[in-house]
């Protein structure tokens, strides 16, 4: 399975967090695996698996961090980190799906 690795740099609003990744997808694209390098995390892994069924494609997101600090970071994914990370990935794909069920998805993919 041959596997294209990309470096991209985003953002994670509201806060604008800093972070750069590399996006590893395998030949088939499934699953999709993001792995972050640099930012405000120590560790963060965001994995895409995508299941073909009768009614459309299944996405579902396999996600895990690792905040720096030890024992203060540990304190604050309790307290507020994990909540925001959870909405975040929520309202994501909200959006990822509002975006793939409308003719909006023609934007980024022109020539499909």
């Amino acid at each position: 399975m041959q596997q294209q690795a990309t470096r991209i740099a985003k953002a994670l609003p509201p806060a604008a967090i800093p972070l750069s990744s590399t996006v590893a997808i395998p030949g088939n694209a499934t699953p999709e695996l993001e792995e972050f390098l640099r930012g405000a995390f120590r560790r963060m892994e965001h994995h895409h698996y995508f299941e073909q069924t009768t009614n459309g494609t299944i996405m579902r997101d396999v996600f895990s961090f690792q905040s720096p600090l030890g024992v203060l970071g540990r304190i604050a994914d309790s307290l507020f980190l994990t909540r925001y990370m959870k909405f975040f990935l929520v309202e994501r794909n909200r959006i990822i799906k509002a975006t793939a069920e409308s003719d909006d998805w023609k934007k980024y993919l022109p020539d499909a």
